[in-house]
Order: structure tokens, then sequence, then C-alpha cells
């Protein structure tokens, strides 16, 4: 009980910092909608393969502005605070819960940006939503692992990108897939093998960062 009431108290901590910091959530959404927006005006037709290519390509380079701040808060004091107060595997778990979230949110605004200013080409919305939550998860993992990295090396967006873009191109191809099902343009035949295939990455990534976590954190 008491692991889960320190993640929940994590949760929280970094749920209140960003309400402390609208003006971040709001350039994200921002952002979004401009870049939809333009899309829409310059793209007159957008088939549903560029649809979905377009939708993953926004979703990742919008991850990696969020998710560079995931651990950019936890200066030196902070973390020598959260070391005594709790575990870094509670850390990293909650960061991982967390940045999902952030992520799924994120998602949907997307699919729902698109759906607006560009067009509608979603068939299944049940396989094309569970694309977009195994993105998220899939990408939130990668991403806080990096993050935490790059916390190390000075926050450096560089180093964000350079070790984040590798590691999340097979996530993204495996999505691109299970969505391309949801839109049509994909046969329903092989999803839940691609299915089973990115919840295996996932599950190595996570299993990856529980060990390699406790490391980072205490350097």
């Amino acid at each position: 009980m008491k692991v889960l009431s320190n993640i929940w108290y994590l949760i929280l901590k970094d749920f209140n910092i960003e309400l402390r910091q609208r003006y971040i959530l709001a350039s994200i959404f921002l952002y979004v909608i401009s870049t939809v927006f333009i899309i829409s005006k310059i793209l007159q037709t957008v088939s549903p393969m560029l649809w979905n290519a377009i939708f993953w390509i926004l979703f990742i380079f919008t991850a990696v502005s969020a998710m560079m701040k995931s651990f950019s808060q936890e200066i030196s004091q902070r973390s020598l605070y959260y070391y005594y107060l709790t575990g870094p595997i509670e850390i990293i778990i909650a960061k991982f819960i967390y940045n999902f979230f952030s992520l799924l949110l994120m998602g949907l605004l997307i699919m729902a940006a698109f759906i607006v200013f560009i067009n509608n080409p979603i068939e299944n919305y049940g396989i094309f939503v569970l694309g977009v939550i195994l993105g998220a998860l899939g990408v939130s993992v990668i991403f806080t692992l990096v993050s935490s990295i790059a916390s190390k090396g000075g926050n450096s967006a560089t180093l964000m990108s350079v070790l984040s873009i590798p590691l999340v191109l097979p996530v993204v191809l495996f999505n691109l897939r299970i969505t391309g099902a949801g839109i049509g343009i994909l046969g329903m035949t092989t999803i839940a093998n691609d299915i089973l295939l990115l919840l295996s990455i996932i599950t190595i990534l996570v299993g990856v960062s529980l060990i390699l976590f406790p490391q980072i954190w205490r350097t």
C-alpha cells in the first residue's frame, strides 16, 4: 500500500506542476491545432494512407516537445528529497503512468483535429483508438527513460532527439499498421500478431527501464 501511495503522490505532484505551468499545455494545444490547420490548407485532398502517416509524424514531434520536460523539473535538491522519500522504481512507474495519460490525451486531440480540419477516413474506431493507446504507451515508456538520461546531460534537446527517435521507430511502424487497419488501408488478418509483437516490445522496454533507471537516478 505504501508503494501505491507513493506512486499516487508522485502522479499528483506532476499534475500540480502542470497546472502551475498552463502555458506549456496551451502552447502544445496551439501547436497541434495550428499545424493541422496549415496541413489542411496546403493539402486540398488527403488520402487515408497519407492521413495515417501525417498523424503519427505529428504525434511523435509533439511528444518530443511534451516529454522533454519530464525530468527537467527534478532539480538536484528535489531529486535528493525524492531519493529519501521514495524509491527509483516508484518514481519511474509514476512517470510512466502520468506521461502515458498525457500522450493519450494528446493523441486523441490530434485525431479530433484531423477529423475536424482535414477529413475522417476512420472505419473502425475501436482498432484506431487501440493503436493510439498502444502508441501512447510505447512512446511514453521510451521518452520517459530517454528524458531521464537527457536530464543528466543538461536536458539537451539534441540528446533527447538522437536517443529517442531510433528507439521509437519500431513502435511507430507497428502502430502505423494497427491504425492503418482502423482506417481501412490494411487488412485485419495480421493485426492480432502486430498487437502481440508491439506489446512484447513495450514489455521489454519497461523491463529495461526498470533495470536502468535506478542506476541513472543515483548518478
